[in-house]
């Protein structure tokens, strides 16, 4: 076995000829034999025929039950890169490949073929290379080569993988390549175009899937044996639901995958959520050193952590999140059961030894169930029954929770503010400024350094650009773009820590836990008693004649043992699953609003890196092509570029960022995102079903100029498509727009524009919202009326008014009106001036939304004024309703401001009230 490197262990010898009844045939040599494979653990058994010249014995020779096949594992790991593994599954037999047909100058192999595991894209379909002697420190460093090709079951994408004469693939048949070649042989020029094909995509393993029902991505890949990473070995060009787009595999491990849209330059950098989480080492290297270098590595580990603590707590295995609440809640429990047990056992004669599985059963129904004769004080039964206390939250699922959205909100002001602490709320001893975050002079510091510590990362042939005025002035530009973004992460910052006050001891979101877990107790309580069955069982298996099961199996593994119970009957329990809905209702859009403001601060990074480096990167294609479909003859768009958003197997979110053109009615330009969600319940509860998931593609834009007005004012916009299992024709369509400052019109100024609408299976709404300026006069109102299934057309025209809603959809109607009117002059008859004017304000408004019932109201009063050009006053309240049953509640805040003398030199007196009504009892703070 010199040739092939190979150490085996031989268990038989026999000899077989290829005819019984001849004894004259000839005689080949047999042997059983115990073989391995280089990063495989498990030994591989099986017969192998050898030929006269030691070369071995294919299926093709069919020689009567000899295939020189090794059986191997149902499935193994390998090393991948930063102590991560990939879990391959073969599909049939190991075999060396066969010396007669061998590539030159090459050393033998030994071959498998398999699935294997990687985030998102289905199993890779491979064909593994790999040496063939024992796994230890030597076989460690052995290379392993992976090739592919073949498309995915049902597709009708080409093949470009290796076949056999009967056109078959190695996962249509159980004995492929039945000469054992272990190459395509006479089919290539040579084993490296094989096994890396510089020239074209054949052989090449594919990353395939079908995302959403109709986005087919396939991608040939390109491994790298000593990193263990894949990227695209090409870009590929595919429709994308509304526009045609180059896309690629920029890298992907066993844990990470990163997908960027748009054409790719070499050396062009980018940042992003999906690759600031891991630092690889091949083109898409150092995002997360970047930030480090530039902020400082609290702010990378703050920021990280963060968006990890939200995945867990959205992620459709809830193990992650529940390791740390069962160590402190279950794992004491086994310890002490455990314990007890072994006490016991130390204490038992011979003869009640043999009875020891007796003390066992009792002792689960002491720790476990609670019913034993003895019941422990604390029982897993209570244990799981205790996991929504808001009382004892530094131990139970409450208090895990409230930690993470601590660090979701830590890592919201890693962007936007300053941190003090860094993970788990360590302290660091300084204020640390966040990325995008504006300091006392009004300036942006980190952005700059983040730039010119990106480009010098990962693009260091392009330092020289990113220096001198272009940048301030880039900065200058983009400067509106980051306030808008820091000031929607600021909301979400709010809205997160509103959801850790609804997890204090008696707050709503714990209550509406343990609810949870009351309401299911019984199915907690078979938790208990179908652990406490496993653990007798397990014991029961010893022989206790000859066995002592706390010597023969470690406390590690025993424990383990029972938490590993514990877990697979809590996790198939409806109280696990309406925790996780519970969890995914409150956080599921505030995770969205997160990371999409945070993909908008680095977009504007990403853009301003551009630009400073546009000059020399002469291949990039600044032409706007047209958008598909319908949309062709008023939509363009170029300059696409963007990522995916890949959490386990999910893609949750696909951005690509781009400069699109609309015609309205003549062309305008303008930088946007396009944003496609995976939705499901867990996104907008009550209006899409888990039955039909649905597909939510956003465009939209912020800061676009209105010169074809003849005005200053600039406009946000959005425009929303959903699709269904009906897809790719949309069953919803939506959209928003904005004014940001004033449209004159003669004597007029409109101000606070805003409109919003949607129509379809399961959005069917108008919002309007805006004002008028005239003669001193100021008239405002909103109205809303429709169905919707976010908080999204409320939070446009009336964010106070939204935020006591509660949570979508929402079915119903709601109108407000407010005025301003100078009394002084229409009253008295006094021109309005700073020697006297008076002016005063009220607003009214109603809403009524079927699901609840809902109904509230809001109510506006205000008053200004001014004498003699010394003395100001100003002071407005606003209070907002909402009816619960009997009760009626109003809540709001006032504010009363006065100036006395000529400013700057003035005195001011400013005062806040909170005002509440309940019941026709009132209470002013």
């Amino acid at each position: 076995m010199t040739y092939w490197l190979a150490d085996f262990k031989t268990l038989s010898l026999q000899f077989k000829t290829d005819n019984q009844c001849d004894p004259t045939a000839n005689g080949y040599l047999v042997l059983g034999v115990k073989a391995h494979a280089s990063h495989v653990e498990d030994p591989l058994y099986g017969e192998v025929g050898f030929f006269s010249n030691g070369d071995q014995i294919p299926p093709s020779f069919n020689l009567s039950g000899v295939t020189s096949r090794l059986k191997v594992p149902n499935s193994f790991t390998m090393d991948g890169p930063s102590k991560t593994s990939y879990t391959f599954t073969p599909v049939e037999d190991a075999y060396f490949n066969t010396w007669s047909n061998s590539p030159p100058a090459t050393a033998g192999w030994i071959n498998m073929y398999g699935k294997l595991d990687v985030p998102f894209f289905e199993d890779l379909q491979v064909h593994l290379q790999t040496s063939c002697h024992t796994n230890g420190v030597a076989a460690s460093n052995a290379p392993i080569c992976l090739s592919g090709g073949w498309p995915r079951a049902g597709t009708t994408t080409g093949n470009h993988g290796w076949l056999d004469p009967y056109n078959r693939t190695p996962f249509e048949t159980n004995l492929f390549d039945f000469k054992n070649l272990g190459w395509p042989g006479s089919a290539v020029t040579d084993i490296g175009s094989y096994r890396d094909n510089q020239g074209d995509q054949e052989y090449h393993p594919r990353a395939q899937r079908v995302w959403l029902g109709f986005v087919k991505f396939d991608y040939p890949l390109s491994w790298s044996s000593s990193l263990r990473t894949f990227k695209s070995w090409q870009e590929v060009q595919e429709d994308l639901l509304i526009v045609n787009v180059q896309h690629q595999v920029k890298y992907m491990d066993p844990k990470h995958a990163e997908l960027d849209f748009g054409a790719q330059y070499d050396g062009l950098p980018t940042i992003s959520i999906a690759n600031m989480a891991f630092n690889a080492i091949d083109e898409a290297t150092g995002v997360g050193a970047a930030i480090a270098k530039a902020a400082a590595q609290p702010v990378e580990d703050v920021l990280s952590s963060g968006l990890d603590k939200m995945n867990q707590l959205l992620d459709s295995q809830m193990q992650q999140l529940m390791d740390g609440v069962f160590a402190k809640t279950v794992d004491p429990v086994i310890d002490q059961f455990y314990t007890q047990l072994s006490n016991e056992w130390n204490g038992l004669t011979i003869t009640q030894k043999l009875r020891f599985v007796q003390n066992v059963q009792t002792n689960t129904l002491n720790f476990f169930v609670g019913s034993g004769p003895h019941p422990a004080t604390h029982t897993l039964l209570t244990a799981l029954q205790n996991l929504g206390d808001g009382v004892d939250s530094a131990n139970s699922l409450i208090g895990q929770v409230r930690g993470y959205v601590d660090e979701a909100t830590n890592a919201i002001q890693a962007v936007i503010g300053t941190i003090t602490n860094t993970v788990n709320g360590q302290p660091i001893g300084s204020n640390v400024v966040g990325l995008i975050s504006k300091v006392d002079d009004g300036s942006r510091p980190v952005v700059p350094k983040l730039v010119q510590s990106l480009v010098g990362e990962i693009a260091p042939q392009f330092i020289d650009a990113i220096v001198g005025p272009t940048v301030s002035n880039l900065l200058q530009e983009i400067e509106p773009a980051l306030t808008e973004v820091a000031d929607a992460l600021k909301q979400t910052q709010d809205a997160l820590l509103q959801v850790d006050a609804a997890l204090a001891e008696s707050g709503e979101f714990t209550q509406e836990i343990q609810n949870t877990l009351n309401t299911f107790s019984s199915q907690l309580a078979n938790v208990s008693v179908q652990v406490s069955l496993s653990v007798t069982q397990y014991f029961g298996q010893f022989d206790y004649n000859v066995d002592n099961p706390f010597q023969s199996v470690s406390a590690a593994d025993i424990k383990h043992f029972i938490r590993q119970k514990v877990e697979d009957q809590f996790f198939g329990t409806e109280a696990a699953s309406g925790i996780q809905t519970a969890l995914r209702q409150r956080l599921y859009d505030l995770d969205a609003a997160m990371k999409q403001g945070i993909d908008s601060g680095f977009q504007q990074i990403n853009g301003m890196m551009r630009d400073l480096i546009s000059q020399a990167l002469a291949e990039v294609d600044d032409s706007i092509n047209q958008c598909l479909g319908q949309v062709s003859e008023v939509m363009g768009a170029g300059k696409l570029n963007g990522h995916a958003d890949i959490v386990g197997d999910s893609l949750k979110l696909l951005r690509i960022d781009g400069h699109f053109q609309f015609k309205v009615p003549n062309d305008m330009e303008l930088d946007a995102f396009l944003e496609i969600k995976e939705l499901t319940s867990d996104g907008s509860s009550g209006c899409y079903s888990t039955n039909a998931p649905a597909t939510e593609a956003t465009i939209g834009a912020s800061g676009i100029p209105l010169s074809f007005a003849g005005t200053d004012a600039k406009a946000n916009v959005m425009a929303k498509f959903t699709f269904d299992s009906t897809a790719p024709y949309p069953v919803n369509l939506g959209g928003q727009v904005e004014l940001v400052g004033e449209l004159n019109f003669e004597a007029f100024q409109l101000h606070d524009l805003a409109a919003a609408m949607a129509f379809g299976k399961y959005e069917n709404y108008i919002a309007l919202k805006g004002g008028v300026k005239f003669s001193g006069y100021d008239f405002s109102g909103a109205v809303f009326f429709g169905r919707t299934c976010s908080l999204d057309p409320l939070m446009l025209i009336d964010p106070d008014v939204a935020k006591v809603l509660g949570n979508p959809p929402f079915t119903g109607a709601y109108c407000y009106a407010q005025g301003w009117i100078p009394i002084s002059e229409t009253l008295l008859g006094i021109p309005a001036s700073c020697l006297f004017e008076i002016s005063a304000g009220v607003g009214a408004g109603a809403f009524y939304f079927a699901e609840g019932p809902t109904f509230g109201g809001k109510m506006f009063l205000g008053v200004s004024g001014s004498l003699l050009c010394i003395v100001s006053i100003e002071g407005d309240i606003t209070l907002i309703g909402v009816k619960h049953g009997d009760d009626m509640r109003f809540n709001g805040h006032g504010h009363f401001e006065a100036n006395i003398g000529p400013c700057p030199f003035c005195i001011s007196i400013g005062k806040d009230v909170d005002v509440s009504y309940i019941n026709k009892s009132w209470n002013i703070e």
